[in-house]
Parts: structure tokens; sequence; C-alpha cells
């Protein structure tokens, strides 16, 4: 298979069957909420792409955002708030406006009647809200389904109590202060919340303003509210399903390498802004130096760095990084100072409105959300905590350590998994190849299902490069979770090496999403 016409194969590798194929096209209305952030307009993107049979699209943003307009099925739709939306005829609702938002607004839109899928952090380690990535656990969205009990029991799993004090870095409440009630009385089949001893002062569950004295609510199995997993986290556990079924997973090490659409467009535009003020810097150097008047012992001019892309817009931005020779290794005296001010932390006053601790160009940043007490950031404690709860299982051994990297689209996770029981390389490669989601681009056939990003600026057919492995410009803009670089790890027993490469726009957050509501979808048909 031609590598440069596989772009649309691959959302069909990974699950792009639309709703309209698997319901009875049983038209709902659709809340986006955050529709005008990254991932709310990939939502909106994908529900046309994927023909959801929507009844109406509600996109919801701030007020700031309100009145403006998002593009769906070739109609200007207006931006409402999530106040006026939540006045109208309830149906799927898809949040991704941050924690506090969810926070704030999800246990009202459930209590008017929606079904709801969160993609902020808020919801997911709420021991009674599912946390599902289809193609793994999508059972638990079955109404006969009953809710698991908690991962949260084992003692590796237990953070130290000052964690639930600190916020993330997108300001959203840790996990581990969410309340354990998430609805309104009204959502339960029973009259009312079953209050604890210690909780009778309190008039009621929802909403109080202290999570930790709330009493336990459990969710009932109609499950109105599901979670969305962390980014990093799906695409890791998407290559791991296969072999935990069939080898059982006893520990894992993953490494992050996260690009800066990962910080939402805040992210993106700190990394044009420090390019393009490299850009000016070597420019104003230029002019410099063709201004100062020649001298016969005047030492040579300092090497300058240069940056060559056709413009400072994102995506061409990141096709520039494709060739290694449009950057020129010539470094500035005043280039050194800006990029490596992140040596000395406590010179380097940060940009306001950057979401970095330090640059990001030409940089890579070892910390994603705050820091806590036991070493590890939030977002390294997202992936543990939510790859036990996914697989079910609180006995797998989860270290992560994440990175932010200047790429502006797509996650890389390196991964070091130990096996509970024996395996071949022949039956690794069997399983990668046949899961749902997952390409496999090193196996000895060949790559598997399809490989490769369909035609882009600066790749020329018939000269893509030759390679097994998968980069973020392979990712970018398509469904699949690509695998590569699979090999034994000599160093342990039952060890193996992975590399994985994602969209975390797409499947990382957007389409896994979109997924989950066509689940929802069709258990609504088949009532």
């Amino acid at each position: 298979m031609n590598s440069l016409d596989t772009t649309s194969n691959a959302r069909m590798i990974a699950g792009r069957a639309t709703a309209s194929e698997h319901t009875a096209k049983i038209a709902v209305p659709v809340l986006v909420a955050g529709a005008t952030g990254l991932v709310g307009s990939t939502i909106v993107r994908l529900l046309e792409e994927r023909n959801f049979p929507v009844k109406q699209l509600i996109p919801a943003a701030s007020e700031r955002s309100a009145g403006s307009t998002v593009l769906f099925r070739g109609k200007a739709i207006p931006v409402t708030t999530l106040e006026q939306a939540l006045k109208t005829e309830p149906g799927i609702a898809l949040f991704s406006a941050g924690g506090a938002v969810s926070k704030t607004w999800i246990p009202l839109f459930v209590e008017k009647g929606w079904q709801v899928v969160d993609n902020s952090s808020y919801w997911r380690m709420d021991e009674h809200v599912p946390l599902v990535v289809p193609e793994i656990n999508g059972h638990l969205l079955q109404p006969s389904h009953q809710s698991q009990p908690s991962h949260q029991s084992h003692p590796s799993q237990q953070l130290h109590p000052s964690h639930q004090s600190q916020p993330s870095q997108q300001s959203q409440p840790s996990h581990q202060s969410q309340p354990s009630c998430p609805l309104q009385p009204s959502h339960q089949s029973q009259p009312s919340c079953q209050l604890q001893p210690s909780h009778q002062s309190q008039p009621s569950c929802p909403l109080q303003p202290s999570h930790q004295s709330q009493p336990s609510c459990p969710l009932q199995p109609s499950h109105r509210l599901v979670a969305n997993p962390n980014c990093s986290t799906i695409q890791m556990v998407m290559a791991l399903a296969p072999l935990h079924n069939a080898f059982g997973l006893q520990r894992v090490v993953a490494t992050t390498y996260q690009s800066v659409s990962g910080s939402g467009r805040k992210g993106e535009k700190q990394l044009n802004r420090e390019r393009a003020q490299a850009r000016q810097t070597q420019l104003q150097a230029k002019h410099t130096q063709q201004i100062q008047p020649l001298h016969k012992h005047a030492p040579a001019p300092q090497p300058q760095y240069e940056y060559q892309s056709e413009n400072a817009q994102t995506d061409t931005a990141a096709q520039t990084s494709r060739q290694p020779s449009s950057y020129h290794a010539n470094l500035s005296s005043e280039q050194i100072s800006f990029h490596l001010q992140c040596r000395q932390p406590s010179s380097y006053h940060a940009d306001p409105a950057s979401p970095y601790h330090c640059p990001i160009d030409l940089n890579v940043i070892p910390q994603i959300g705050d820091f806590l007490e036991d070493g590890y950031s939030e977002e390294e404690h997202k992936m543990i905590d939510e790859t036990k709860k996914i697989f079910n299982d609180s006995s797998i051994g989860v270290s992560a350590t994440t990175v932010r990297v200047p790429v502006f689209g797509a996650h890389c996770v390196s991964l070091n998994v130990q096996l509970a029981r024996p395996f071949t390389l022949e039956e690794v490669h069997r399983l990668l190849s046949s899961f749902p989601g997952l390409v496999l681009t090193d196996a000895p056939e060949g790559p598997t299902q399809l490989y490769g990003p369909g035609l882009r600026p600066g790749l020329v057919p018939g000269e893509e490069p030759a390679m097994k492995y998968a980069t973020p410009l392979t990712a970018k803009g398509t469904d699949a979770i690509y695998v590569s670089r699979v090999r034994r790890d000599p160093s342990i027993e039952n060890g193996l090496e992975l590399w994985t490469v994602a969209d975390n726009i797409r499947k990382g957050a957007a389409l896994n999403a979109v997924q989950i509501a066509e689940h929802l979808l069709t258990l609504k048909g088949s009532k």
C-alpha cells in the first residue's frame, strides 16, 4: 500500500466506522463545551467527519467567545454559553473546557438528563465514574454493567495527602480530591443519598465546598457521566491492552515526549512566539553586522542561528521541522542567552502568557503539571493511576516521566514493559497488528494495516523516508496509534520495549470522546 494514499485508511483503522453504521440513526442534540478550544473544535470536526447523527449542535464556550461561530456541515453555528445551553433539549454533552468548568457544570447537565463525556481530569478517578477507552473497556457503558470495585485500595496507589491541595498546570483540581457523589439526589434511583453518620450535618451531597466531607453516592449503571482518559494514557494503554490480555502486565515504565498542543492553543502560540523572537533576533544581528565597518583584524562575526519556515503559522512551522536542513547550526550569543536561561530558572522571568516555566523552543521540559511531594508530577500520576483503573488491576507496577518537547502536534511514549508470562516476538507482532486502532510499522513482513501520514507539505511523492518507525509527523492528523521499535529487553525477564506515537488531540482526546458518544448512541438505539 502506498503510504501517500493512506490518510483516510488510517482513520478507518482507528475505529472510523461511523455512528450511523451502528445505530438506527437516532439524531440527538450534541453539546460541545469548550467548542472554540483546540480539542473542542476538533470534536466538532470529528462529529462531521464521522457522520454523527446530530439533531442540533450546541457549541458552548465562555462569555468572551459567545456570539462567535463554528462551522459545522457548511453552516456557521453561533457559540452560546453553558447557562443558555442548559435550557435546551437534553442529549449528549462533550465537555472539554477544563476541570473547574466540569466541576461546576457537569452535575447540572446530568440533573437535566444529559449524558456527559468529560475530557478533563476532574472526574476520572471517582470510583463511580467509568474511565473509558472504547477499544479496551467499552463494555463499562452497557446498562447491565455494575461499577467495578475501586482499584484505589491498592497501597501503591494512595497519593500523599499533600497531593490533594495542589492545583494542576491547567488549573484543574487534583483528581484525588474529587467528590464521591457526582450526581444530584434526583439522579439516583434511590430517593436520596444515604449519609454516613459523620455526614449528618450536611443537607445534601452535590457541590459542597469541601469534597472531602461528602458521602458516597454510587453512580447508577446508566452511566450518565463518563470520563475520558489523559491523552498519553490513552495511547499507552492502547498499545498495552493486547499484551495485557495475552500475557499479563507486571510492570510498565513510560517516558513521554509530549507536543505543545497538549497545552492547548496557548502552547502552540508560545512556541510560535519564541520562534518568531528567535528569527527577529537573527535579523537584528544580521543588520548590525552589515552596518559595522570592516577592519582588517576585526574578529570574525559570530555565527547566527537561522530557522527557515514559510511563515509563522503552526502547521507550516511544524512541517519545516521535517527537514533537518531547515536548521543552520549558527547560534548567536543573544539566542544562546535566551534559550539557555532554563539552566538558571531563578533568572528566567517567564512570559505571563506562557504555559511553561521556561523557554520551550530548542528545549525540553521534564515537567507537565505541578510536582507533588513524592517528586512525581500531576501528569505522571495521571498516567499511573488511570492505567490501573482502565485495566481494573491495581497490581500493575507503573512509573512515568512526562516531558514537554518543542513539537507542534502528536505525542510519543516510550514503553519498557515487563510481562507476567513468556512471549515470542512473533506473538507480540500478531497481537499488536490485529488490535483495533493500532498500526504496527516495523513488523518483519512490513508495515501492517497501513503506514504513513499521507501527502503533506514537504513530502515529495516517491521520496518519503524509508523508515520503519513512526514520528509525530507520521501521526499528526490521523486517528491511529502507531507502534514501532518493538524489541526484547534482555535486562529483565519477559521484558519488552515499544515506541508509540499518536495525535494527542484526535485519539488522545477528541476522537476517544466521540467514540464514547457513539457507544452511548448505540445504547439509545437499542432501547
